[in-house]
């Protein structure tokens, strides 16, 4: 993976040691050919998409559902046309509507909520779902949207040209009847002169909405009980908009009724832990108080709460995987667990947008790197029982599924995409059991790993998420290109069979102490880079990458000012270095990677990174990366 796309994954790692020079002993391997340009703006896309997902599970006093009539027809998708760019999904049971809110960016930053019947339209039948209910936002383009059961109201949350929430009434504004979605809603100023994507999130305890903008360090809350469908008497105002500790959240806001806790995510890696209590409608004095940060693997974008294991499961970005914390000890009203061990679950290429089916023990979550949905086992793998989170959980092809929505009482799970929805039965597609799940992506949308050229193109994503397997499926469609001992610790470099050197081994990978772990970097069209990774291996960290350089280059590694041990050997085209390092991994918090051709200063550069937060036995992640390469560059 590069340094310069400002991302290391996480992933599950093991083993580390030192490596003396006289060990490593270089192989042949083929020549290199050209490839195509990558895809520089995946990380990018990736990251805004992610800004624009929420997940939901409704469903609470309905009567049982029926069992479905027919899976015949199940998993099925349809053509429903929600909007160049879904942003939120909420489901309410009284009225049985899915409310789907998206952007129309083509159409002068218009926005729309769409509604589809879920009564019928779910996993027993398909007759209703081409039948969606459309209300224009006019010049408010929505980026979230929630439902207060108790109130029967709407909340939709846009940001141009300023930031506000829009109430609707249910009862009148749905997939039956939208009498009531009037063209000027009540609005309430969430964040006065901010814009950006926002999250809303209900805490029903204290009937209080909580809104996050991600270019705000404001929680901004608002009173439920005197703005909603019936009470518009504080819908006028402005939201009470509090500093929660001088942090930058990331916009992913979550509530737990059950401990009146309000979790918030940040940028910088922590899930801040806020009490309810004393942060709600009528008393915000508790708001910017901070009870706990909770270190998270990456970025805390996305938050589910799986009620029936009182477990919190919080997605990033940036890493393949999915913290696990418990609600009953990291809390509002216990934090003895906030900084405590922290399980990482394995979570599918770039994990977003989690929905908790609790009837099939499943927690579903796309998988924004490569066009599938994921699916965790929540009853092996939770606050309480980790033997689970460590396997790489099954999946099914997504196509370009956004956002997820899961309704309880009929067990159907909703995958929304921009022109399609698919419908598929929680009963025969989850965690334990996929017989029921789709066999392919939807007509028209992209199939898992579309688009990467099968010889040429690697996925930091998928590469980082692979990690930590066993060696022995890439050992036997490899070929070893270097190997050598690191401080007693054998490790090798294998190439992929058939595929040209540095390509080669990007899709091949360091085999150690059994374990494959992976590269990914760049053509040297777009300029020689480096590429590492920082493995906590819970004792003394190891590290190892390539440069891309035709030529044999001088390699060093430092961090706060100390030059760190490293050997390397040279290959077609690629200099390879590995190391172990004289403390755990978790005591870097920034490297400084530097490149020198060996014969000349024709050609240097060098990467700088500051990482994130360290999981034992994980691929370290980072913050933000820079750098720079090429001829006469003076670095």
């Amino acid at each position: 993976m590069t340094a310069t796309e400002d991302r290391l994954r996480e992933a599950l790692a093991a083993a580390a040691g030192t490596v003396r020079e006289d060990t490593l002993r270089p192989l042949a391997v083929p020549e290199r050919r050209g490839r195509r340009w990558p895809r520089l703006l995946a990380p990018l896309a990736a990251a805004a998409a992610v800004l624009l997902i929420v997940g939901v599970e409704v469903g609470i006093g309905r009567t049982p559902a029926p069992p479905p009539r027919s899976h015949s027809r199940i998993p099925a998708v349809v053509n429903a046309r929600f909007g160049e760019i879904p942003t939120g999904v909420a489901l309410d049971a009284a009225s049985d509507t899915m409310y789907v809110t998206a952007r129309n960016e083509r159409r002068g930053l218009r926005g729309t909520v769409a509604m589809v019947n879920v009564a019928t339209c779910n996993a027993s039948g398909i007759r209703g779902c081409r039948h969606v209910a459309h209300v224009s936002t006019g010049g408010r383009p929505p980026t979230d949207v929630a439902v207060d059961e108790q109130t029967h109201t709407l909340y939709v949350a846009s940001d141009v040209p300023t930031s506000a929430v829009a109430v609707y009434n249910t009862a009148t504004c749905n997939a039956v009847t939208t009498r009531g979605c009037t063209r000027h809603p009540p609005l309430i100023s969430a964040a006065p002169g901010v814009t950006g994507p926002a999250t809303l999130a209900i805490n029903p305890v204290t009937d209080t909405v909580y809104v996050i903008y991600a270019n705000s360090n404001q929680l901004s809350v608002i009173n439920g009980k005197t703005c909603n469908a019936t009470d518009q008497a504080g819908c006028g105002r402005a939201a009470v908009a509090l500093p929660i500790g001088g942090q930058q959240p990331h916009p992913a806001v979550a509530v737990d009724p059950a401990t009146n806790t309000i979790y918030v995510g940040t940028w910088n890696g922590g899930l801040l832990v806020i009490d309810g209590r004393t942060c709600n409608g009528t008393d915000v004095g508790g708001c910017g108080k901070i009870l706990a940060t909770v270190p998270v693997a990456g970025s805390a974008s996305t938050i589910a709460v799986d009620w029936a294991t009182g477990t919190l499961y919080v997605t990033s970005p940036d890493p393949s995987l999915v913290t696990v914390i418990s609600t009953s000890t990291c809390s509002a009203r216990d934090v003895s667990g906030c900084a405590g061990h922290l399980t990482v679950a394995r979570g599918g290429v770039d994990p977003l947008g989690p929905v908790s089916d609790q009837a099939s023990h499943t927690l579903y979550l796309v998988d924004g790197g490569e066009n599938t949905v994921s699916m965790i086992n929540t009853a092996a793998c939770n606050a309480a029982r980790v033997t689970g989170c460590g396997l790489v959980p099954a999946s099914f092809p997504g196509g370009l599924a956004q956002l997820l929505a899961v309704d309880s009482h009929s067990r159907t799970l909703y995958a929304v995409g921009s022109r399609t929805l698919s419908v598929i039965s929680t009963k025969t597609c989850n965690a334990a059991g996929t017989g029921g799940c789709p066999a392919q992506s939807p007509p028209g949308t992209i199939a898992p790993g579309a688009g990467r050229n099968p010889v040429y193109w690697c996925d930091s994503a998928l590469i980082a998420y692979e990690s930590g397997e066993p060696a022995a499926p890439l050992v036997r469609g490899s070929v070893r290109a270097a190997s050598g001992s690191a401080g007693g610790l054998a490790w090798s470099l294998w190439a992929k069979s058939g595929i040209p050197d540095p390509y080669g081994i990007e899709q091949g990978g360091v085999v150690l102490n059994g374990r494959w772990y992976g590269l990914c970097g760049m053509p040297l069209s777009a300029g020689p880079d480096a590429n590492f990774e920082l493995i906590d291996t819970g004792g003394r960290g190891v590290v190892y990458g390539f440069i891309q350089h035709p030529y044999r280059v001088t390699v060093t590694l430092s961090s706060a000012g100390q030059r760190l041990p490293l050997s390397s050997v040279l290959l077609h085209g690629t200099t390879f270095f590995i190391a172990r390092l004289p403390r755990s991994a978790c005591s870097y918090r920034a490297m400084t990677l530097r490149a020198r051709e060996s014969q000349g200063p024709a050609w240097s550069g060098h990467s700088s990174v500051t990482f994130g937060s360290c999981v034992a036995g994980a691929l370290v992640g980072t913050n933000q990366g820079g750098g720079a390469w090429g001829p006469g560059a003076g670095n």
